[in-house]
């Protein structure tokens, strides 16, 4: 049984070309990486899946990245059971393709993370989702927009909610939604 992961090592399967993937699971412990997660291509970004089924994900102040120059973005899926932490800036855009979207879910702890961008020029911005159902979610800026397509989704739902930023879901042809749930403990 693996109890804890820390990925000190490069990780980044970046190449020319179409998708690489990055996942790492735990059914106990926590996931701590002290590097970048990196898929981003110039063809289509591979898929980044986290999963700490006892434990915390720790990115410990690190960048998670599946953008792509002339594809689509990849999709980011960041769960820790007892939280997401210390997180980068998060970036799934696409210029020239649709923006991937990106999932996190802190289990009963907290989500911190930096700058969320899941732009895209010609397609779709991506979808942004965080659930903290016992904890708080902070992020700073959250850009899900579309210059000429179809504007992203942002949806959360915690106890406390900090957004230190502008958040964007503006579309060249339609907006996006927004739905923040805080609910207060009684």
């Amino acid at each position: 049984d693996v109890n804890q992961i820390i990925g000190c090592n490069r990780i980044n399967p970046a190449a020319a070309g179409n998708p690489n993937s990055i996942s790492f699971t735990t059914q106990t412990g926590d996931i701590n990486f002290c590097t970048d997660l990196n898929t981003s291509q110039t063809g289509n970004a591979g898929p980044i899946t986290v999963n700490a089924n006892g434990g915390a994900v720790d990115l410990m102040n690190n960048n998670v990245i599946a953008s792509s120059t002339n594809g689509d973005g990849g999709n980011v899926n960041l769960s820790g059971s007892t939280g997401v932490s210390n997180g980068g800036n998060i970036n799934t855009s696409a210029p020239n393709g649709n923006a991937g979207s990106i999932s996190l879910n802190g289990g009963t702890g907290d989500i911190t993370v930096l700058d969320i961008n899941a732009t895209s020029n010609t397609g779709s911005g991506g979808t942004f989702t965080a659930t903290a159902g016992n904890g708080a979610i902070n992020t700073g800026s959250i850009d899900v927009s579309s210059t000429n397509g179809q504007g992203g989704g942002v949806n959360t739902n915690s106890q406390d909610l900090t957004i230190a930023g502008a958040v964007n879901a503006n579309g060249g042809t339609n907006g996006g939604t927004h739905r923040c749930d805080a609910d207060q403990p009684g």
